[in-house]
């Protein structure tokens, strides 16, 4: 698999690149959005891992984020385990939710909870 070190792609047409932006055809639009080299990725990770597709992302805080974006629901409060991840939290979730709530949890109740469900 070739590594593809573009930012952008060739459009067969206009009418072709309209259809690609408005999602009616699949290809590559932009690099950022997706591309070849990335699509294989997380084909494989998700075969790997036994997942029906994956999402790569570049950096570890990108994917804290999608993932916490997924499972969160408006009214639950949360503990992040990370303190570098607070911040960000705390920023990007009022925007969503216009509140973020973060339960303080000591690291001995969280040690005793894990050794329970084991």
């Amino acid at each position: 698999m070739p590594i593809y070190q573009t930012v952008a792609f060739e459009f067969d047409s206009a009418e072709h690149g309209a259809a690609l932006f408005n999602l009616d055809v699949e290809g590559n639009i932009y690099t950022r959005i997706g591309n070849p080299t990335n699509a294989v990725l997380e084909k494989r990770v998700a075969a790997l891992e036994g997942g029906v597709d994956g999402l790569s992302v570049s950096s570890g805080m990108a994917a804290i984020e999608y993932a916490l974006i997924n499972i969160a629901r408006s009214g639950e409060q949360y503990r992040p385990l990370f303190r570098s991840c607070t911040a960000l939290l705390i920023r990007s979730w009022r925007i969503f939710f216009r509140s973020a709530g973060f339960l303080r949890v000591s690291r001995q109740l969280i040690v005793q909870r894990c050794r329970e469900a084991d």
